[in-house]
């Protein structure tokens, strides 16, 4: 992979880290409709990543780098990827709804509503996330080794399909953490947050390493006879290193943290009484 793609990558990685939607340990203090809210939030990202992802590929299987494949789209492309948008967002409004205590409360602290969240994620999982993987990295230009074959074609586009997979596998598997973690059945983090580093329950460990080891599977079938010269690193190492940046931004259920527990985490940006650059932590866990 070249330098400018690993720089792009990288800066997304901080972005994930700083405001991505991650996993957290389970609070019991959520109500009944908060949980629905937050598990419809992790559902909708990991399938509208998914559907975005075949927008993208399917521009790049009739036109194979075309102008209309990439951020801001052309028309087509532009068309899927908007129904998509506006499908994810009706689908969170209903599912999660500024009423009757739906919205978790760290929602609310950092965006101010999940009318307000809804629209962060679709933008950050989407603009940032997915755009930056498919454009920069699996579907980057193969002009410069002569152009891109047909077996090159069709080894992208499963990569692509691999990763849409992936998030929907991230989704199940933290998901499955957090429920056994509310049981007292788990034996380490179910943190997504920087993976592989924050998560340490082995069982999900175990669960998104298979799930990355299928999308390496159908990579290695679908590009054995070639792949991109662009990638500049064979079908596993494409998938070692963007899985980390897919499992990390944020499919998995996105759970409040505690303000006032001495660990700031996730939407949190301090602990009382700790001081922040411009004075003291608030009693909601953020910096003036």
């Amino acid at each position: 992979m070249n330098v400018r793609h690993t720089m792009t990558l990288s800066a997304v990685a901080l972005a994930i880290v700083g405001i991505s939607s991650t996993a957290f340990a389970a609070r019991e203090f959520l109500t009944k409709n908060e949980r629905k809210c937050q598990k419809a939030f992790g559902k909708a990202m990991a399938t509208f990543a998914a559907g975005r992802e075949k927008c993208i590929a399917k521009c790049h299987a009739k036109t194979p780098n075309g102008p209309g494949c990439a951020a801001p789209y052309g028309f087509d492309t532009g068309l899927c990827v908007g129904k998509l948008q506006n499908s994810t967002y009706a689908k969170l409004l209903k599912r999660c709804p500024d009423v009757n205590d739906a919205c978790p409360s760290c929602y609310v602290a950092a965006s101010g509503s999940c009318n307000a969240r809804a629209v962060e994620e679709i933008n950050f999982i989407g603009g940032s996330l997915v755009d930056v993987i498919l454009g920069p990295a699996i579907f980057c230009n193969d002009a410069m080794s002569g152009g891109l074959t047909g077996d090159e074609a069709k080894c992208r586009t499963q990569v692509a399909k691999g990763f849409g997979q992936l998030g929907n596998a991230t989704d199940k598997c933290l998901g499955k953490c957090l429920e056994r973690e509310r049981a007292s059945e788990t034996n380490g983090s179910c943190d997504n947050k920087g993976y592989p580093a924050n998560l340490t329950d082995t069982e999900t460990m175990t669960c998104l390493t298979d799930a990355i080891a299928k999308v390496q599977s159908a990579a290695a079938k679908a590009c054995a006879d070639d792949y991109p010269e662009c990638w500049g690193d064979t079908p596993a190492g494409i998938v070692d290193t963007l899985a980390p940046f897919a499992v990390s931004a944020g499919y998995g259920i996105a759970m409040c943290p505690v303000c006032g527990d001495g660990i700031a985490e996730g939407l949190e940006e301090c602990e009382p009484p700790t001081m922040c650059v411009g004075g003291p932590c608030t009693a909601q866990c953020q910096c003036p």
